[in-house]
Formats: C-alpha cells, sequence, structure tokens
C-alpha cells in the first residue's frame, strides 16, 4: 500500500491518482491479445482437432465412420455442436456420403506418408531406446518411465506395438 505523508495535500492525491491509473493502464495493456498470436492458435486447434478425428477414422473399418458414432465420439475431443458442420468446414481432409464420412484420397496419400516415415525411422528409434536402456543400472526400464521421455527421444505414441515386437534380439518383456 502506498502512503504518503498528509493526504490533505492535493499534489500527494494526484500523484496517488496518477499512479493508480499508471497500474491500472499497466494491467489492461498485459491483457491485450495478440492478433497473431491467437490466430496461430486457433489454426493449431483446428489441426489437432483435424488430426484427431482422422485418428478416429482409421480405427474403424474400410476407414469410414457413421456421422452419428463421431457425433458420439465429439464429446470426447471437447467439441460442441454438430460433427457435419465440423467436417464440412474442412471438404480439403474429409468426404462425407451416405451419412458416412472418410478423409479423402488426398488425405489418405498424406496418412501413407506419414505411416512411410515413421516405418523408415523405427530402427532409429530402436537404437535409441537401446542406448537409453544401456544408461540404466540394469538395462530395463518400465514402460511408464520410458512414456515420460518418449518426445525427448521422438518415439511415435505407439512404439511399444510398432518398435519393440519388430526387434525381439534387442527387447524383452518381462
Amino acid at each position: 500500500m502506498l502512503r504518503i505523508g498528509k493526504l490533505n495535500n492535493v499534489e500527494a492525491r494526484v500523484s496517488l491518482i496518477e499512479q493508480w491509473f499508471f497500474l491500472r493502464r499497466l494491467s489492461l495493456w498485459s491483457m491485450k491479445k495478440e492478433a497473431e498470436l491467437e490466430s496461430a492458435l486457433s489454426r493449431n486447434r483446428r489441426w489437432v482437432v483435424n488430426n484427431q478425428i482422422k485418428n478416429i477414422i482409421l480405427r474403424y473399418p474400410n476407414n469410414e465412420i457413421p456421422i452419428e458414432t463421431l457425433q458420439k465420439k465429439f464429446k470426447t475431443l471437447d467439441l460442441q455442436g454438430k460433427a457435419l458442420n465440423w467436417l464440412s468446414k474442412y471438404p480439403c481432409c474429409f468426404q462425407i456420403h451416405d451419412n458416412r464420412c472418410r478423409l479423402t484420397k488426398r488425405m489418405m496419400n498424406l496418412v501413407a506418408q506419414e505411416h512411410s516415415l515413421i516405418d523408415s525411422l523405427q530402427s532409429l528409434f530402436a537404437r535409441r531406446l537401446a542406448k537409453l536402456l544401456m544408461l540404466t543400472p540394469r538395462n530395463r526400464l518400465t514402460v511408464l518411465k520410458i512414456n515420460e521421455f518418449k518426445r525427448a527421444f521422438g518415439f511415435p505414441d505407439d512404439y511399444v506395438i510398432r518398435i519393440l515386437p519388430n526387434y525381439p534380439n534387442l527387447f524383452h518383456g518381462h
């Protein structure tokens, strides 16, 4: 709290009022949003949601999902509104027909490229994981501990089922 000798003094009151307005302006200034940053965050959020929808679609037979089923999963994605409206905003990603949704050919090509890239990096991931295990006292780590570091080492989310079975000579599950 600011204190000045005599509050009857006009100069002291003016000074207090000026300080209050200055601090008020600073607090308001720090709350202003950066338009470019907000736009980038919004685009990133949409990309993340579209990626989640893509992964959901890929889990279904023939890479096709009923829109009603996707609508139910929409709530788990923290989205409000109709799934059909969201999908309609991105015709380059999602193809809608007969109340079903699938990925467009362009998106399927991107998915194929993504899988190809991950497959080509499997040996690199296996070497990184082997080196990590060599740093431990008994060459062992729990999957839970590895999960804490997986982003730092660049491991894919499904490394346990994608990498470990392909290298039985390096990794043993106990």
